[in-house]
C-alpha cells in the first residue's frame, strides 16, 4: 500500500489496512521511498496513485485501487480467492 504520511485519509486508509485478511500488509512512505514506488508501479503496471492499495498474489496485481475505492470487502474476497487458490 502506497501512502503520504501526512494525508489524513492515507493515515486512516493505513490504520484500516492494518487489519488484513490472511496476508502481509506492508506499507511504503512515498516521501521516503519514492523510486520504490516508481518501480513498484513499473513492474506491476500499475499508475500510481495515493493512497493505493495493491494486492500481489503470486507476482501479479490481484487487487488495485486507490483513494475512497479502497474497500476492506473487497480487499478480503480477493484475499479470501487467494487462500482457496493457493489449496
Amino acid at each position: 500500500m502506497f501512502h503520504q504520511p501526512g494525508c489524513f485519509r492515507s493515515v486512516g486508509t493505513q490504520l484500516e489496512q492494518g487489519r488484513c485478511f490472511g496476508c502481509k500488509a506492508l506499507f511504503l512512505d512515498l516521501l521516503t521511498y519514492r523510486p520504490l514506488s516508481n518501480q513498484i508501479a513499473l513492474d506491476f503496471d500499475v499508475e500510481h496513485e495515493s493512497p493505493q492499495a495493491i494486492m500481489i498474489y503470486r507476482g501479479a496485481p490481484v487487487y488495485i485501487q486507490s483513494h475512497y475505492g479502497i474497500d476492506l470487502a473487497a480487499i478480503r474476497q480477493a484475499s479470501e480467492k487467494c487462500v482457496a487458490a493457493k489449496n
